[in-house]
């Protein structure tokens, strides 16, 4: 066999046993699989939301591998991307599956220009993509959808009480007002503002400075004393504290210290009829 014959024969050998070689490597080792399961929302304040995204990883191959960690990229509403790394550091066993979660915590605040979009507002988008670090693989993932975003405390006024009421002489109304938290996390208010008037007339002003957390979907009443001259009246609004309830307008201002952001303050108004308990 000649020198250049014998250099053939041994590049095609090679060659041959290499694409061997890579085939069985390419059938033995497949990429895992990363689906997504869902996601839940951990709440940690008013403005602040923390999704936690739930992913099953699967993997077909008789030999074990790392997950080594979660790289994403999240994107809300088409206006602001969040891109980070979760380290995770967990085995995915031989022919078979782990669960893994992804917690992303983000304050949407800056994404309104005011207090009003931010109440006209119900939900905001996001989209979530990235990739799970597995053995040697970089497994892709895609996911896209709603959250919905937390309420503001409702106000309104569950009733009024009155102690010694006169046509002659001064007497005290106690404007009792409900705050009712419908959101799944505690809310604290820095100040509430408030004006409040039955009928048309004004009957009280002012703040409230410091106003107790309201717990999770929780109640927060509020008594707002009144001192009522009985000359400031006239007779038909003194005809109508003799009735048995009133209509009434609540309107003022919540607000609030948002962490990065500062103060934000929202608008407030609320009508309804609220009832009279009267006492000597």
């Amino acid at each position: 066999m000649s020198r250049k014959t014998a250099l053939f024969f041994l590049i095609a050998t090679t060659t041959v046993l290499w694409g061997c070689a890579t085939i069985v490597e390419q059938q033995v080792i497949d990429e895992p699989d990363a689906t997504f399961e869902g996601m839940s929302l951990k709440c940690q304040s008013l403005f602040e939301l923390t999704p936690v995204f739930n992913f099953k990883v699967t993997n077909s191959n008789p030999m074990g591998m790392m997950i080594r960690n979660i790289v994403y990229n999240f994107k809300i509403d088409n206006k602001k991307f969040i891109k980070g790394v979760s380290d995770k550091n967990v085995w995915l066993k031989p022919v078979g599956s782990e669960e893994l979660s992804l917690s992303v915590a983000f304050n949407y605040m800056d994404m309104f220009k005011s207090g009003a979009a931010f109440i006209e507002s119900e939900k905001i988008a996001y989209e979530l993509s990235g990739f799970v670090s597995a053995g040697p693989f970089a497994v892709p993932y895609y996911t896209k959808g709603d959250i919905r975003i937390a309420n503001l405390p409702e106000i309104s006024i569950k009733h009024i009480d009155i102690s010694d009421f006169s046509f002659t002489r001064p007497f005290t109304m106690i404007f009792v007002v409900r705050l009712e938290n419908p959101g799944s996390c505690a809310v604290q208010l820095d100040s509430l503002n408030y004006n409040i008037k039955l009928g048309e007339k004004e009957f009280a002003s002012g703040i409230v400075q410091r106003v107790s957390p309201i717990d999770r979907n929780g109640v927060l009443t509020l008594e707002i004393p009144s001192n009522v001259t009985s000359s400031e009246l006239n007779w038909s609004e003194s005809n109508m504290l003799t009735d048995d309830s009133s209509e009434y307008e609540l309107s003022g201002e919540m607000k609030f210290y948002i962490p990065r952001i500062g103060e934000r303050t929202f608008s407030f108004q609320k009508t309804g009829r609220a009832s009279f308990h009267k006492s000597k």
